[in-house]
């Protein structure tokens, strides 16, 4: 298996401006896999169907917001 570099410059277009799309090829084809969750923070696998690339999103808390309760 070829490891691939994720540069800066991918990794700030990929999570700040198009998640959507496969970070070295460009395609929309790809897939991802369930959230795997712990603590504050989850990740999430991802392939690009098109030129089999993966990574791993990583996700953390970043607030709450709307709480309610049934009275």
């Amino acid at each position: 298996m070829e490891e691939l570099e994720i540069t800066e410059e991918m990794r700030q277009k990929y999570c700040n401006e198009d998640p959507n799309h496969c970070p070295f090829c460009g395609s929309d084809n790809i897939s991802g896999g369930p959230i795997d969750g712990y603590d504050i923070c989850a990740t999430r696998n991802i392939k690009c169907n098109d030129c089999e690339a993966e990574w791993t999103e990583q996700f953390e808390l970043l607030e709450i917001n709307n709480a309610f309760r049934d009275k």
